[in-house]
């Protein structure tokens, strides 16, 4: 089974439940940028609840029309070195942060140029630590559906911030001391689950 998503910088969880099932990915890069979606944003559990974070885009939220291959990334500022700190403050008594932390922060690090680039490698080190051997690719062309094709499940758009609560999901150790919250970043299963987070995604 084929399976389509649009490009996500370490997307939700629900989003892996899919991807580490299926035995070949293509990543959209036909579609034009939608705002409000996990194209540029990730959401992680902070003491006070959730939180998003994003990455800040060229030309800031306005995309309309262009592709999402075509988004850059706005190094002005001092985001990432803020971003770093809130991982740090959020998930240094995580079981599993300083095994993963320092790959994590290396990947934002690299500054791609382009958006597309930097959630295209953070979907290959995800699914690297996720133990996948599929065929991870692009698409080479725009299709507006999929519903024809039985070999292919589109998943595009499917997965976004507003229905993250949607997706009932098990359990399992959230960092503080909250009410357990469904469907975050893979980023949260990984610093808290560690290895055992494929066995988790392949068991819901």
């Amino acid at each position: 089974m084929k399976l389509i998503i649009e490009n996500q910088v370490f997307g939700p969880i629900i989003s892996y439940i899919h991807l580490v099932k299926a035995t070949d990915v293509e990543i959209e890069q036909y579609e034009t940028y939608q705002k409000m979606s996990y194209r540029n944003r990730f959401q992680l559990l902070s003491p006070h609840g959730v939180r998003n974070l994003s990455v800040p885009l060229v030309g800031g939220r306005d995309q309309k029309g262009r592709l999402t291959a075509e988004i850059e990334i706005d190094y002005k500022g001092r985001w990432l070195a803020e971003q770093w700190r809130s991982f740090e403050s959020w998930y240094n008594r995580s079981p599993f942060f300083f095994h993963y932390g320092q790959e994590v922060k290396a990947i934002f690090e690299d500054r791609h140029l382009l958006l597309a680039d930097l959630a295209m490698a953070s979907q290959r080190w995800v699914l690297r630590q996720l133990g996948w051997n599929g065929l991870l690719g692009l698409t080479s062309s725009w299709k507006e559906d999929y519903q024809q094709d039985a070999k292919t499940e589109d998943l595009r758009n499917k997965f976004l911030p507003r229905n993250r609560q949607t997706f009932a999901l098990r359990p399992y150790q959230q960092v503080f001391d909250l009410p357990f919250e469904r469907n975050l970043s893979i980023l949260d299963l990984l610093f808290n689950m560690g290895p055992q987070a494929r066995s988790y995604l392949l068991n819901q």
